[in-house]
């Protein structure tokens, strides 16, 4: 996988989708690495802690649009999505770690309120157009 950027600063971009800055979510932040040393288990530790601590949409059962990873887990090396990829129907991994949210994938979260109405919409392939 490639870098969109190769400054990491792009990476940290605060905006109505990702915002890291709030105060809750900066002190839960600090708590859980609060006895971390290392900056890779630091974000490993906050990977973990989104997928598995918070309620997402299909594993939780909900018709409410979010999304939730499985079997996601963290590494530096490779991608290691919630399920497998299949080829066969389709679909593909992109080779770009990109910077920001996908517009067209956020406009699709935007469009519905619930599962059923997004499953039958989603992009098949996306352009970062923000």
């Amino acid at each position: 996988m490639k870098p969109e950027s190769k400054n990491l600063d792009d990476y940290l971009v605060v905006d109505t989708i990702v915002d890291w800055k709030t105060p809750d979510v900066q002190q839960a932040a600090l708590n859980l690495t609060r006895s971390i040393p290392d900056e890779v288990d630091k974000a490993q530790c906050l990977y973990e802690w989104v997928r598995d601590a918070i309620p997402h949409t299909n594993d939780a059962g909900l018709e409410i649009v979010t999304c939730r990873e499985v079997n996601a887990q963290f590494s530096v090396d490779k991608e290691q999505l919630a399920f497998p990829m299949e080829a066969a129907a389709g679909e593909f991994i992109y080779d770009t770690i990109f910077a920001a949210p996908v517009s067209n994938v956020v406009n699709k979260l935007k469009k519905y309120e619930s599962r059923r109405e997004l499953w039958l919409d989603l992009p098949k392939a996306f352009e970062n157009t923000t």
